[in-house]
């Protein structure tokens, strides 16, 4: 596949014979990569969750190349539906959703990697084909285009990332929220602990929080 699509054929559709064996190797890599994640979630094999969940990106990226491959053939006529190339993006979609879950919990540039390299590139060609505007984000197509319908993928990748299939405003919102309430109740328990001071205590106070290490009112 890198020989057929090097920079020195870049001007050649590959057609015929040549992408016949491509799209053939690559449905055998993909079944291939749905046996392993059968291996993997049989809880005799000893892997974790996020092996599981890797294997399975791995999966969902291989289809992607398949079906890209499959649309990406020779000239299309002018009146082909765009919409032949939401089965690419349904399974990018779902390889970009994993791949940067797994970055955001592991930190492992191999991730941030693939998904600079392969995926995100894979999913604006498709977007384009598809007549998606180019001011929407590959991160929100991948949203979009996500198998929600596949519950088990859905459940796996929510309890890795939460915010995983959220949009960035709602998910820094929610962030945003999480992290200003301990703040906000630190405020509160610090002006219920001065309407309720008096004089005997002063000097004497303990009143402790991440912020502030002693009553105002009561520090001798």
């Amino acid at each position: 596949m890198k020989a057929a699509h090097s920079e020195d054929n870049a001007d050649k559709n590959i057609t015929g014979s040549t992408r016949q064996h491509i799209v053939s190797r690559l449905h055998k890599a993909v079944q291939t990569a749905k046996h392993v994640t059968d291996l993997l979630s049989d809880t005799a094999s000893g892997a974790s969750e996020t092996d599981v969940l890797e294997a399975r990106a791995y999966r969902y990226a291989l289809a992607g190349v398949q079906e890209f491959e499959k649309q990406a053939e020779g000239v299309k006529a002018k009146n082909a539906s765009p919409q032949r190339w939401n089965t690419c993006l349904t399974k990018f979609s779902a390889a970009r959703t994993i791949y940067s879950s797994l970055l955001k919990a592991t930190k492992k540039d191999l991730f941030k990697e693939v998904l600079a390299g392969t995926i995100d590139p894979s999913i604006r060609y498709a977007a384009y084909q598809s007549r998606i505007p180019r001011t929407v984000g590959v991160p929100a197509i991948a949203r979009r285009f996500f198998p929600r319908d596949e519950t088990e993928l859905l459940k796996a990748v929510q309890k890795l990332d939460p915010a995983a299939l959220e949009d960035e405003e709602v998910a820094s919102a929610r962030t945003s929220h999480v992290l200003s309430y301990p703040a906000r109740l630190t405020i509160y328990r610090y002006q219920n602990h001065l309407a309720r001071s008096d004089g005997e205590h002063r000097g004497r106070c303990h009143w402790t929080s991440p912020s502030i290490r002693r009553c105002s009112l009561c520090r001798p």
